[in-house]
């Protein structure tokens, strides 16, 4: 995952995270791969590597989830602490809402 500079977002944990439809995302072995495919999504349009948590992460943004859920299906798949998987969602969600690439939606 490229480090950027994180800004807090609101409650993450208790409303739906969705992905930004610009930005295409395509795996490759087991980590992924995002790419914003408009102009005005982000301004240094970069390419963003992602981890295989962090993959795993983005594809179960879909809209429908909220945090908490998508933290709970993974800490089905995966061998971590709670708390561990918690930052590491709370980091992506911050990096990825900074650059337009998720939206922190309703809550549920």
């Amino acid at each position: 995952m490229t480090a950027l500079p994180s800004r807090p977002t609101k409650n993450w944990l208790s409303n739906t995270l969705a992905r930004n439809p610009d930005f295409v995302f395509r795996r490759i072995d087991d980590e992924g791969i995002l790419l914003p495919i408009r102009a005005n999504v982000t301004d240094d349009n970069r390419l963003y590597s992602l981890n295989p948590t962090a993959a795993r992460i983005w594809e179960l943004m879909d809209g429908t989830r909220t945090g908490k859920q998508i933290r709970d299906l993974m800490m089905e798949e995966y061998e971590t602490t709670d708390e561990q998987l918690t930052q590491d969602i709370e980091a992506l969600v911050n990096m990825l809402s900074g650059v337009g690439g998720v939206t922190v939606g309703e809550e549920k």
